[in-house]
């Protein structure tokens, strides 16, 4: 499936990653490999093209000031849609184009290889509507999409989810 590098070093980040000053130890170009257990979700929404799941992680931040979360994130029905290139998320149902207000499914990263493409550290942290809020954010692509303009997604750490970050090195 994914090789085991001779170098690899292993971040838990649900908060106990040492962000420490710049960029966490994170590098520009290096490769990633990330995982996320799967946790049960609802389906609270539905339209011709997403539906909508209560997320199983993090709370709504009281304290934000410009940002209103209401503890929801949206997918897209087509499981071959382009935007599944810019979510590392991946939805366990038996059909996801038949997912209906109050179905349960779960949601969940499976291991997969990212490449890094910008690390941004946030002083104070990032108030994005939902705690913890991220001191530190990383803009990373799957491997193999490093082409495509429309391809990418952030990782937000410290993460409200059991998110497993390992550094490998890879060519």
């Amino acid at each position: 499936m994914f090789p085991f590098s001779r170098s690899r070093r292993a971040h838990r980040a649900e908060g106990d990653v040492a962000l420490g000053p710049g960029s966490g130890g994170f590098r520009i170009g290096e490769v990633l490999r990330i995982s996320c257990a799967s946790a049960q979700a609802r389906v609270v929404g539905v339209s011709a093209t997403h539906f909508m799941l209560v997320w199983p992680w993090g709370t709504v931040d009281p304290a934000s000031t410009g940002v209103r979360w209401d503890g929801t994130f949206a997918f897209p029905r087509d499981p071959d849609h382009p935007e599944w290139h810019n979510t590392p998320w991946r939805i366990e149902a038996d059909d996801l184009s038949g997912l209906s207000v109050g179905d349960a499914c779960a949601v969940g990263i499976p291991p997969k290889r990212v490449r890094v493409q910008g690390v941004r550290r946030h002083q104070p942290p990032a108030d994005l509507g939902r705690l913890p809020r991220p001191e530190l954010t990383l803009n990373v692509v799957f491997r193999g999409d490093e082409r495509r303009p429309d391809a990418g997604f952030s990782l937000r750490l410290p993460p409200a989810e059991p998110l497993r970050i390992e550094h490998e090195d890879a060519p």
